[in-house]
């Protein structure tokens, strides 16, 4: 069975609003949505929605899409959509989410950074919600037409959204190492430099040329990190930001989760490693060797 790809506009039925959806112009007119940077990351409009307001077209549509996908092929948590429309604002074409606002969040970003949580019941029950999570993203059926067919992919040197298509399993591959390990670290014509310059392409190599993992596209989130995964005051998690999910190869989620945490995070070395398994870390000591 392939992917059924959600259609947009969309707005959720009437019967599962919480409240009349705003107009999109009174929105545009808010002070608070003024500021572009955070007119993208979201603002409370009121107790029942999260507007994100100016997403463009690529990064608009993909989240959109992404949590319509998940909803509907899942049962993660993750906050309900209720619209997405496009808008003209100043003469240009953006998107508007409406998000539903969750308020019992009780665990923010320092927590997961914290040593002295790390061998907590809760942590425990995070890490165990993330591979059930996990688990159920890999049932997502492919669309069956190209490798990635709607999926983006964030360079990390470069906060701006870039649409990527790949035909191949070594084409998304080698797009992710050169994401994490630009090549111009490894030029120069010194010894030290030309060592490094060999190990890079051994590492690259080896990465794009098949991991003991396996190769199967998978549905990806491609983002998690202690910003986007939420702990409710009932213990299970909310994952939020699926802007940059579709499909790719099967180590992407636990090499992106590792990396987001920071160099040694309770994050990195503790909670993303439950998405390995011990399977992935040959793509992540690929990388991280390559940048020592």
């Amino acid at each position: 069975m392939a992917l059924q790809i959600p259609e947009l506009p969309y707005v959720a039925p009437q019967e599962e609003l919480p409240h009349a959806l705003p107009n999109p112009f009174t929105v545009a007119q808010r002070r608070e949505f003024q500021d572009p940077i955070r007119a993208r990351q979201g603002i409370r409009i009121n107790e029942h929605y999260v507007v994100k307001f100016g997403l463009d077209e690529a990064s608009g549509t993909s989240e959109a899409i992404n949590m319509l996908i998940v909803k509907k092929y899942t049962s993660i948590r993750i906050p309900t959509l209720y619209a997405a429309w496009p808008y003209n604002h100043n003469g240009t074409e953006v998107w508007v989410l409406l998000i539903e606002a969750v308020d019992d969040v009780v665990v923010d970003e320092e927590w997961f950074q914290k040593p002295e949580n790390q061998d907590s019941l809760l942590m425990d029950s995070v890490k165990r919600q993330l591979q059930e999570a996990r688990l159920e993203l890999r049932r997502i059926p492919h669309p069956g037409t190209g490798y990635n067919l709607y999926g983006h992919l964030r360079c990390f040197e470069n906060p701006h959204l870039d649409l990527k298509l790949f035909n191949t399993t070594e084409q998304a591959r080698d797009w992710l190492f050169h994401a994490m390990v630009p090549k111009y670290q490894a030029q120069g014509h010194s010894a030290i430099e030309q060592q490094h310059a060999k190990r890079w392409e051994s590492a690259h190599d080896k990465f794009c040329g098949g991991l003991t993992g396996g190769d199967k596209a998978i549905f990806t989130h491609f983002n998690l990190s202690p910003s986007t995964v939420k702990v409710r005051a009932n213990g299970r998690i909310l994952i939020t930001g699926w802007e940059f999910a579709g499909f790719f190869p099967p180590e992407f989620e636990y090499v992106t989760a590792y990396k987001a945490g920071g160099l040694g995070s309770v994050w990195s070395h503790n909670v993303s490693r439950c998405l390995s398994d011990g399977v992935y870390d040959e793509a992540l000591e690929l990388i991280e060797k390559t940048t020592e």
